[in-house]
């Protein structure tokens, strides 16, 4: 309970400068709503990964992308996910990245451009043909929706462009300490160190 207290703290800090109307929608509405993560494979297309179910693990935390894939700007902040992915999937075990390109005209090349000269994206990318996952969410257009944090129940436990301040960056970083699980990593197994004797001994 006190954990849920000082993050509640934080979190009021941190969004000091959005409008009120911004901050109340994010500690009211968004905190605790359970998103639903479109799975039909008929309007979605998967690149990067083989199949939906090996990459999706329903039982991770999940670190959701929206990208509008006829906006170059957007584009350009996947190599910032990249990065904040790659950190805290060395660190944790139990953390899916989702990243969903939406487009209005379900053309997919001014991405598929951008991505293969600058960004070169490593992880699964789902090309939302229908744009389900922003409309089932009914996520709204502004950036600060289209970054968020869900626990192992689909529900939104952070919410927030980590790319666009560093203090909402170290709250996504706090938040995973308390929820994700570490990664252990077995180390090598130290062979005992055994000195030759000495000629004449």
């Amino acid at each position: 309970m006190n954990k849920v207290i000082i993050i509640f703290a934080i979190l009021g800090s941190i969004f000091h400068s959005c409008p009120s109307s911004q901050k109340s929608t994010y500690m009211g509405e968004w905190f605790g709503k359970k998103i639903i993560i479109p799975s039909d494979t008929s309007i979605l297309k998967l690149k990067n990964e083989d199949s939906f179910d090996n990459f999706f693990h329903p039982n991770n935390l999940k670190l959701i992308i929206s990208v509008n894939g006829e906006c170059g700007s957007c584009i350009d902040k996947l190599k910032a996910v990249e990065n904040f992915a790659e950190y805290v999937l060395s660190l944790y075990s139990n953390i899916s990245l989702l990243v969903f390109v939406n487009s209005k005209t379900t053309s997919f090349n001014n991405f598929e451009l951008m991505n293969q000269r600058e960004i070169r994206l490593k992880y699964p990318i789902i090309y939302d043909l229908n744009n389900s996952y922003l409309k089932i969410n009914k996520i709204p257009s502004n950036d600060f929706y289209k970054m968020l944090l869900c626990d192992e129940n689909d529900e939104i436990i952070m919410i927030g462009d980590f790319t666009a301040k560093n203090e909402v960056k170290e709250m996504y970083l706090k938040i995973l300490r308390i929820h994700a699980k570490p990664l252990i990593i077995d180390s090598p197994i130290a062979h005992p160190i055994r000195k030759e004797p000495r000629k004449g001994q």
